[in-house]
């Protein structure tokens, strides 16, 4: 699967987008003394869920979550 855009195609981190009440954030984090960059998925209070190496992966994730969220409802 492949998104109609990607969120940070420069790699500069610091950028985000709200999808289905997730935010899906662009950031660096250290790692073993080198800086690896991600994308954190938050909940909508802002607590990190889980983070991707690709903004698909975080859609991805998003679009399963909530179609298993509806499912339980």
């Amino acid at each position: 699967m492949s998104t109609w855009f990607e969120l940070d195609k420069k790699k500069e981190g610091n950028k985000e987008v709200i999808y289905r009440s997730y935010t899906i954030k662009s950031n660096y984090i250290k790692l073993n003394n080198c800086f690896k960059f991600g994308y954190d998925l938050l909940d909508s209070e802002l607590n990190p869920l889980v983070r991707f190496n690709t903004f698909d992966q975080a859609v991805s994730c998003v679009d399963r979550l909530s179609k298993w969220l509806n499912y339980l409802l």
